[in-house]
């Protein structure tokens, strides 16, 4: 048999970086996020082999392991064995299962779109079918929190591993303490429709490590840096203000929160823009984009700016010119899905 997951990547449109402990513990966060149609799948194919072999084909690795537990942590593969480590233990089993372990991932890992924790989300997923675990939505979402940032110990937030196991537009609450609530927003399906068409969605070429970004971000808390609280109060305050912008219909406020956010952003870390970030923002919005902003931590990764239906064309003639293409997307509302059944290979 074998069991197979797919989760979704998510865009974060206000309120990201304020699910960062210690923030969120103390004071409580807020986001508003959806999922897009770039999904992170794993599959876990059982076998009478004498060992655990892990696939990435995406990125051309193959580990081969023993059946002794706990699975060795590798720079390279520690996501995929840290999973199974975590629910081997989690289900009681002191020895490894032979098992073959792809997976696969629609962006490159440091995308800014939540890729490792969302391909955390799909491991859970399907390793904890073939094992027989019975977790729900928010047990998946906290197991591969506490795999990403207990058990290898990276920092981060929450929103990830939540909005790839729930899906869809979600207004996120995180803390005070480790409380988490999804609160669903139900847009109509003309408003996701305006929305598709106005958002571009486009890889700046550069990859970065969040969690050194991120660690910059907790440095600055830990000192007690005034700016930074300041900066996580109005961004909290962006994500609910754009929720009720999604409930009245007024998307075309979109742009405008971008803008505060990503200016509220920037004063986080030093290392969450650079001069290639602010000369692409500064070129897509005299092309007339509205608003724009970075994806995820920052630093490099995937951007989307807000473009009105006439200032379209312009703005992506621009990125053509930059020697960007955007990135063809859809809105989800399905988060992560598992299945089994027959092998045909």
């Amino acid at each position: 048999m074998i069991y197979g997951a797919r989760a979704p990547l998510r865009l974060g449109l206000a309120g990201g970086g304020t699910d960062v402990p210690p923030y969120c513990h103390d004071y409580g966060g807020s986001i508003v996020n959806s999922t897009i149609s770039l999904h992170a799948r794993a599959f876990v194919r059982a076998n009478n082999a004498s060992e655990v072999i892990t696939m990435q084909p995406d990125r051309g690795m193959t580990f081969q392991y023993s059946l002794d537990l706990p699975l060795p942590i590798t720079n390279e593969d520690h996501l995929l064995t840290a999973t199974y480590n975590y629910l081997f233990d989690l289900a009681g089993l002191k020895e490894a299962l032979p098992c073959a372990i792809i997976t696969l991932l629609a962006v490159p890992p440091g995308s800014g779109l939540g890729s490792s924790s969302t391909l955390v989300v799909s491991l859970v997923g399907a390793i904890s079918a073939w094992l027989g675990l019975s977790l729900g939505p928010y047990d998946i979402a906290r197991t591969a929190f506490r795999i990403e940032r207990e058990y290898l110990g990276l920092s981060g937030g929450y929103q990830d591993q939540y909005a790839a196991t729930f899906g869809g537009f979600n207004l996120a609450e995180f803390g005070p303490g480790d409380r988490v609530t999804i609160n669903p927003i139900n847009l109509s399906g003309p408003l996701i429709n305006e929305l598709e068409s106005r958002l571009i969605l486009f890889d700046i070429g550069t990859s970065r490590f969040s969690s050194k970004i991120i660690d910059e971000q907790i440095n600055n808390l830990k000192k007690n840096v005034r700016q930074p609280f300041e900066a996580l109060d109005e961004m909290k305050k962006q994500a609910l203000r754009l929720k009720e912008v999604f409930l009245c219909g007024q998307i075309d406020m979109l742009g405008q929160i971008f803008n505060e956010g990503w200016l509220q952003k920037k004063r986080l870390a030093r290392s969450i823009t650079n001069s290639k970030i602010d000369e692409i923002l500064e070129a897509v919005m005299s092309a007339g984009a509205t608003g724009g902003k970075i994806s995820g931590a920052g630093g490099g990764g995937f951007m989307m700016v807000y473009v009105n239906e006439n200032k379209i064309f312009a703005v992506t003639k621009t990125l053509l010119d930059l020697g960007i293409r955007a990135v063809p997307f859809c809105f989800v509302d399905r988060g992560l899905q598992t299945w089994c059944g027959k092998t045909y290979y």
